[in-house]
């Protein structure tokens, strides 16, 4: 386990956890080739939250807000152009967002400021499986419980965290995290999660329960083996997916 950037990482050969999600949900075809996209308002949210709760001494570093100044006249227009070239390397978040994960993130801290401040964060992890090379960076390592812990933020309100961790494939990023750390000599003894409401600013931590870790652990096996045959044979087998019914309804037939 080590830090670093972000750049660093994205570097980094491997799989990570993002991926294996967007396997389970769209197949392999459009993850291995995936079209030109920018990052959602959501995910820029969530960065600047993590960033705040987890390394606020980097926050002036990485962003800045855009300059409160019309564009009337010539010297205006210098003036912005000025900022724009002295904060070019950072990015720009309005006030109203700023406020709001500022906000968050003090409500998070007031809660569990004292797991994070004796946490390890931004942990990266790298393992190898037969070949296959997984990548993994951890928000929150606590030593003394031995959990790891998420980061997140949410536009819902707690009620929801079930069913959004269902449709978001948190399961499969829990078992993908346990098993890249697994190699390592971490005391590991469970996943969590700790959600912040951007509807109402709450924060609450959620520890993992054994059939949410089974389940993440047995769709980590499914999507592996989808990318070990790939990655044995270079041959994409998802080309025709099957229709089937919904999960809700296959389950209340059982």
């Amino acid at each position: 386990m080590k830090k670093m950037t972000d750049e660093e990482y994205n570097k980094l050969e491997g799989y990570r956890a993002t991926q294996f999600k967007d396997i389970a949900k769209y197949g392999l075809f459009d993850t291995l080739n995936p079209m030109p996209r920018q990052e959602s308002k959501a995910f820029e949210f969530g960065t600047l939250l993590h960033t705040l709760v987890l390394e606020r001494e980097e926050v002036a570093k990485r962003y800045a807000q855009p300059l409160d100044r019309p564009k009337r006249s010539n010297a205006d227009k210098e003036a912005h152009a000025d900022y724009a070239e002295a904060n070019k390397d950072k990015i720009l978040v309005d006030a109203k967002d700023m406020q709001q994960a500022i906000e968050m993130s003090e409500v998070v801290l007031n809660r569990y400021g004292k797991i994070i401040e004796r946490s390890l964060r931004e942990l990266v992890f790298e393992t190898s499986i037969d070949g296959i090379k997984l990548k993994a960076k951890i928000d929150i390592y606590d030593p003394k419980s031995g959990y790891i812990i998420d980061l997140k933020s949410t536009a819902d309100d707690l009620q929801k965290v079930t069913q959004n961790s269902w449709d978001y494939g948190y399961s499969l990023q829990a078992g993908f995290y346990e098993r890249v750390v697994i190699d390592s000599d971490l005391n590991y003894l469970n996943f969590g999660f700790l959600f912040s409401s951007k509807k109402d600013k709450r924060a609450l931590m959620y520890e993992c329960s054994q059939n949410f870790m089974e389940h993440g652990r047995a769709e980590f096996a499914r999507v592996f083996d989808l990318v070990q045959r790939y990655e044995n044979s270079q041959e994409i087998e998802d080309a025709v997916k099957v229709l089937n019914m919904p999960k809700w309804y296959m389950e209340k037939q059982a």
